[in-house]
């Protein structure tokens, strides 16, 4: 959202429209990106993450996927902590838009919309 003071960012709600963090973790879309299992919260792969930030927003250098896979880690790590509106404000200050309703389908449709195992 722009403003006259600067864009705002904004999480969305689970499988809308943007990223989302709630208890339930981290989710890009219909994307999970951090689940909690056996109480501690995992990422997925920085490859996996890659493809997802590529397809909602385009093809970016590899040092950028592994900055915004750094800060899901810190996501990640202040759940782990019980620091849930930390990992909020986290996950909003990486800064990441709306994703548009035709990316929403392709996110839809990628093979990273399955189920999440974080084993």
């Amino acid at each position: 959202m722009n403003s006259p003071f600067g864009t705002w960012y904004r999480l969305a709600p689970r499988d809308q429209a943007g990223l989302c963090c709630d208890r339930a973790g981290v989710a890009l879309g219909p994307i999970t990106l951090i689940a909690p299992r056996q109480g501690r919260y995992r990422l997925r792969s920085v490859k996996e993450i890659a493809v997802a930030f590529a397809i909602a927003y385009g093809p970016k250098p590899p040092e950028i996927f592994t900055r915004w896979h750094a800060g899901l880690d810190r996501v990640a790590k202040a759940f782990d902590q019980g620091r849930d509106a930390l990992a909020a404000i986290a996950t909003v200050q990486m800064g990441f838009p709306a994703i548009a309703p035709e990316v929403m389908a392709k996110l839809a449709l990628s093979p990273l919309a399955k189920a999440f195992n974080p084993d």
